[in-house]
């Protein structure tokens, strides 16, 4: 069963929208999901039509209070191959308590050892920071998937995420290795996207692999969220939809 940790220090590059509709397009092919949330900002529960500062338990209590994965999973109706593991504020306060814990970064390991023969993946979505929560997620890991916008911006710091990934295969998960990235928010029509793509590929196409498929920028997933649906049962003959589609492919034919 394959942990994929969805992490980049950068923010507003996608990697909710890959966690959940990269999910989505599991579950479409019959698949059994868990979505895991280690953002306080709580999003994925939100794409799903949860309010996830109401939602107790969460992540937090797992981790804090003794309630049982098990026990804080939530099941949408409307995606019934998808649960959802969720986050929300209090996990910024956990952020804080971790710090001063024994095995910091083993609580989310530890917290997914009850439920790890129950899925055919788990997909962690990540904050935008290399911080004891990602950090978290890239151990309890087998692989990470690096969402990147082609724009120049999104692509400094790059090296830096890549230098703590190696470090954490290095002292803290041996296992842990890069699945690749997947270029999303892609608008073709701009020069500066194209370029920004190209820039992607020149610079780690030679030591990562780059997913074949691009993940367009269009307002479809933003529909998609409120409609609190992945936007492959939103809008499943969309080109958007196709693209997470021919991407859950791509990542099952990576680990297999």
């Amino acid at each position: 069963m394959p942990v994929i940790a969805i992490t980049n220090q950068k923010g507003g590059v996608s990697k909710t929208s890959t966690a959940v509709n990269l999910a989505g397009a599991m579950a479409k092919k019959g698949r059994h999901v868990l979505i895991v949330d280690m953002d306080p900002q709580g999003a994925v529960a939100t794409a799903f039509g949860y309010l996830p500062d109401l939602l107790n338990p969460s992540i937090y209590e797992v981790f804090f209070h003794g309630v049982t994965t098990k026990e804080a999973i939530l099941a949408p109706e409307q995606t019934p191959n998808i649960h959802v593991l969720p986050s929300n504020l209090s996990m910024a306060e956990g952020e804080v308590r971790l710090i001063s814990e024994m095995g910091r970064e083993y609580f989310l390991k530890k917290a997914l050892c009850d439920v790890i023969g129950d899925y055919d993946y788990v997909l962690i979505d990540c904050p935008p920071s290399l911080s004891v929560l990602s950090t978290n997620a890239l151990v309890a890991a087998e692989y990470t998937l690096i969402p990147v916008a082609p724009d120049v911006l999104s692509l400094r710091g790059m090296e830096n995420l890549l230098e703590h990934i190696v470090k954490v295969k290095e002292v803290l998960n041996p296992s842990l290795n890069v699945l690749g990235i997947v270029i999303s928010m892609f608008d073709k029509r701009t020069l500066h996207a194209r370029e920004a793509k190209q820039l992607v590929e020149r610079e780690f196409g030679n030591q990562i692999r780059i997913f074949q498929t691009t993940v367009s920028y269009t307002t479809k997933i933003k529909d998609s969220y409120t409609a609190k649906l992945p936007v492959v049962y939103y809008d499943p003959t969309s080109t958007v939809s196709q693209q997470y589609m021919s991407l859950a492919e791509e990542v099952e034919h990576a680990i297999t």
